[in-house]
């Protein structure tokens, strides 16, 4: 068994958000923007320093990533080198244990970076590397994960519907959907631009109006119908945000009485607010031509062993930052319930804080299964010995 370091740093990766923080120590955890923006006062400013800034308007972030993989090493680096310091997590690499999500399908030559910077830049004293979904089938509060489960991991690039078996991924039946948060809020942007203010350039604005406003209809047409009359209770205003003022934006409610300001302006969010979130039902509405989640899901379950699907659909678990929209749980419990035979019973779960599921299956793993996961781990001596190819055999 691999001897590892007394502490484990638990590293979600993910191409919006970084969720980092020890194994055995919940209060460590630190969500983080994955990306750089250059302040309007003068110098860069990475992950944490991002949130901590009051006037977001007009900034255009610079991402490490690119369609769901990571195409700027040295941006990642710096980041990560903001992470690890001792104003944030105050970590000391060659006395940690790295445990880190990678993106699905992961291109080989970025794997192999990935392991170069960790060990060879970074110096972490050893190192596993796995997907979110992997991990995430240990988000339940249940002692070991299930034997069958479904991980559908709704992020900011991609949806994967990720079939796992006693523990290993069943890669035949993996599917992806190009359908994920960015893509959400890049169209919300341009439908905004259209209508009332422009937009284009205010992504942080526009994500913070999607996450307070928008949700997932589950009576799409009675929806889309209702927003055509007056005064319908579907329709929201918006206040922007007023940095001269310190008034952050919100949501006001048009029947709570309240008087609007003379100089406030106001996005009014009508039937946007669940025509957006529709992508991820029905791709092909803005000319995507692939399955929307149910039935990726079904399609996915279809290509695993016959005797086990009924397992599968008892046991689906959705994470990713989508999964928070508010309406999600209900709309795929109705349309999967009438995609599959009658005689499966159905389980789909959400879990409280679906965006850090992940960190938490990681966190799980470690502390409650040390062996299985020292086993999986590389060290530095190793790779000193054997290289990437001692990465590829374990990590596989």
């Amino acid at each position: 068994m691999v001897t590892l370091a007394t502490k484990t740093l638990v590293l979600d990766n993910g191409a919006y958000n970084i969720k980092a923080g020890y194994a055995g120590r919940a209060e460590s955890l630190l969500c983080a923007r994955n990306c750089s923006i250059r302040g309007k006062v003068g110098g860069v400013l990475y992950a944490d320093q991002v949130d901590s800034t009051s006037d977001l308007s007009g900034v255009t972030p610079r991402l490490p990533f690119e369609r769901g993989y990571v195409v700027n090493w040295q941006l990642q680096r710096d980041i990560w080198n903001r992470l690890f310091s001792p104003d944030v997590l105050n970590c000391i690499p060659d006395e940690t244990t790295l445990l880190l999500t990678q993106p699905c399908f992961n291109l080989p030559v970025i794997a192999q970076s990935c392991d170069e910077v960790v060990f060879e830049e970074f110096g972490f004293a050893s190192y596993h590397r796995s997907t979110a979904p992997v991990l995430a089938q240990y988000c339940l509060s249940t002692p070991k994960p299930p034997e069958c489960v479904v991980v559908v991991d709704t992020g900011y690039s991609f949806t994967h519907i990720f079939p796992i078996c006693n523990g290993r991924p069943v890669w035949k039946a993996v599917r992806r959907i190009d359908v994920g948060g960015k893509l959400i809020t890049n169209h919300l942007k341009e439908i905004i631009s259209f209508r009332q203010w422009n937009m284009m350039d205010e992504t942080f604005l526009i994500n913070t109006v999607k996450e307070s406003c928008c949700y997932i209809s589950t009576k799409f047409q009675e929806d889309q119908e209702a927003c055509s009359t007056p005064n319908n209770d579907i329709v929201q205003d918006y206040v922007l945000p007023d940095i001269g003022l310190g008034i952050k934006g919100h949501v006001r409610q048009r029947n709570d009485g309240s008087q609007p300001r003379l100089d406030e302006q106001v996005l009014v969010m009508n039937n946007e607010r669940f025509t957006v979130t529709e992508t991820l039902f029905n791709p092909s509405d803005i000319g995507i031509e692939q399955a929307g989640i149910p039935e990726a899901i079904v399609q996915a379950v279809g290509a695993c062993d016959p005797n086990l699907q009924g397992l599968f659909y008892n046991n689906i678990i959705v994470i990713g930052g989508n999964a928070r929209i508010a309406g999600f749980k209900s709309r795929l419990d109705i349309e999967l319930r009438a995609l599959i035979p009658v005689e499966y019973d159905l389980s789909v779960v959400i879990p409280e804080r679906p965006d850090v599921a992940s960190w938490q299956g990681g966190v799980h793993w470690a502390e409650q299964f040390p062996e299985e996961f020292g086993q999986k781990c590389v060290t530095k001596a190793e790779y000193a010995e054997h290289g990437i190819n001692i990465c590829n055999k374990r990590f596989r």
